[in-house]
């Protein structure tokens, strides 16, 4: 007698795909904005070290440089306060002027 098994691996979600979408959801808020850019996946250097981004928008307002650092985060739960803290210090460490924190 044979018995067969077979393992299922559960893939692990990146969150790269939610990302992706994230970026592209900026690009067309921002497609009549020529002086906006959108980057994904940036690291910027950060008083604590560098940093990793996953989507930066760089615009200029009445002359003036504006950085936002857009966290996406694709967990199939609520996010706490914790999160919103871990933003708000990386947004801190990379002085960046604004933060957006998106969630599934």
């Amino acid at each position: 007698m044979c018995l067969y098994f077979r393992v299922v691996m559960k893939k692990k979600n990146t969150g790269k795909p939610f990302e992706r979408l994230t970026k592209q959801v900026f690009d067309v808020l921002t497609a009549n904005d020529r002086l906006t850019s959108v980057e994904m996946d940036v690291e910027l250097d950060g008083v604590d070290g560098p940093r990793q981004i996953d989507v930066l928008l760089k615009s200029t307002v009445a002359g003036m440089p504006i950085c936002t650092v857009v966290e996406a985060r694709d967990y199939n739960k609520r996010l706490d306060i914790t999160h919103v803290d871990g933003l708000h210090s990386k947004m801190l460490d990379v002085n960046a002027n604004k933060a957006v924190l998106i969630s599934r």
